[in-house]
């Protein structure tokens, strides 16, 4: 009975399509591989067990054993899980080394990865505070030990000096008798199968000085192991702790490192912690890892088409 002016009437005919009516038909009459595969039922089925699984991963073989007892053939449970990879239920990779595994938790995964590479930089930042703090705590506890290892090195330098002395001293002494025997008390005849056994055994000396030491006969040589044979000897007297001095000395080193390249350091920490954490969960009872099959899993989310594949 009441009938709109004919300038605001509404025009009943549909708006130009983008796409031709044939492309349309085609398009709306094609179901996606994904709707084909996750609205049957026992394709349903493994997806929401796969949600229901308490674990970050599951080996591929378990999944085909998984997808075989539910009645998926082989070919449809690699069809099902690149489906389930599109829609962001479970990741599956086809490259080496994750290939061996169905990523269960790929939310869990992009958390704990978007905190390993700290794009804020929050976690660099604590990171790099901790790290001062522990690097200024260790150079504290080192700067006592080194200024009793300078000590007591110096020391046992000393002593190793005095005995290369000795030696000088020893082979004065002898260059004299021989001397005295050949010029005055005997004569070369006697004296020189003497002399020669004296070189004979000098060269004796040092292999055996170099089987022991593994080190090159030289007076540089020789000093440093004598000092630290007497390192070690006033050491134990003195109770210094040189495992400790070698520790600490060996974790400033390595802190003074993680303070040049914090981001990448933080990275392999934050890495090793979780694939620690990771390791850990797996190893727990089937019973408080992945639910029981007739556990109620959790409401499948409805799937959307996939998205064309990124370069």
């Amino acid at each position: 009975r009441f009938s709109l002016p004919p300038s605001r009437a509404v025009p009943l005919t549909a708006p130009p399509a983008v796409l031709s009516p044939a492309a349309l038909r085609s398009m709306s009459s094609m179901p996606t591989v994904m709707d084909e595969l996750l609205h049957k039922a026992q394709h349903n089925r493994v997806a929401k067990l796969l949600q229901a699984d308490k674990r970050v991963r599951m080996p591929v073989s378990e999944f085909y054993a998984l997808c075989s007892e539910n009645g998926i053939p082989r070919d449809e449970a690699d069809q099902l899980s690149r489906s389930l990879h599109d829609c962001g239920i479970a990741l599956r990779f086809t490259s080496a080394p994750l290939s061996s595994v169905l990523i269960l938790k790929p939310a869990e995964i992009t958390r704990e990865f978007m905190k390993m590479i700290d794009h804020e930089g929050e976690y660099t930042e604590e990171f790099v505070l901790e790290t001062q703090r522990e690097l200024a705590e260790t150079q504290r506890k080192l700067a006592a030990l080194n200024e009793r290892k300078r000590e007591y090195d110096a020391l046992a330098h000393r002593k190793a000096d005095r005995l290369l002395a000795l030696g000088c001293l020893y082979l004065v002494t002898q260059g004299a008798v021989v001397a005295r025997l050949t010029w005055w008390e005997l004569s070369w005849d006697i004296m020189e199968p003497i002399t020669y056994l004296i070189t004979f055994s000098t060269s004796v000396i040092a292999i055996a000085y170099f089987s022991t030491t593994k080190t090159e006969f030289t007076y540089d040589s020789l000093r440093e192991n004598l000092a630290r044979s007497r390192m070690k000897k006033i050491y134990v007297q003195n109770n210094f702790n040189e495992e400790e001095w070698a520790r600490l000395t060996a974790r400033e080193a390595e802190l003074k490192r993680c303070l040049e390249q914090p981001e990448l350091h933080l990275l392999q920490h934050l890495g090793r912690q979780h694939t620690a954490e990771f390791e850990a969960e797996e190893k727990l009872p089937m019973s408080a890892g992945s639910g029981p099959v007739n556990a109620t899993p959790a409401p499948m989310p409805t799937p959307s088409p996939p998205s064309p594949p990124s370069a």
